[in-house]
């Protein structure tokens, strides 16, 4: 995961205005939203359908969750789910 959130920290640098990260993750393919308890977090969640061992399905959620002041990204956190059907 440290290599993932690097790449993202690449796209998104602390200090990008917080519309500009939402509209660059957005782009991507990912849904956006603010979460309600902690109004400082942006949590932005990309779905990838995947097929493992050649034949069973499986979908891989990557969550990012953008940290900020309001204004602009002070942080980020990058994790990922495997679901496999």
């Amino acid at each position: 995961m440290p290599a993932a959130q690097a790449v993202a920290l690449i796209a998104i640098p602390v200090g990008t205005p917080l519309s500009d990260a939402r509209a660059t993750l957005e782009r991507a393919g990912a849904r956006c939203n603010m979460q309600r308890l902690h109004p400082s977090i942006m949590e932005c969640i990309y779905a990838q359908r995947v097929t493992v061992d050649d034949y069973y399905p499986a979908d891989i959620i990557w969550t990012t969750r953008l940290h900020g002041d309001g204004v602009r990204v002070t942080g980020m956190t990058v994790s990922r789910a495997f679901d496999k059907h």
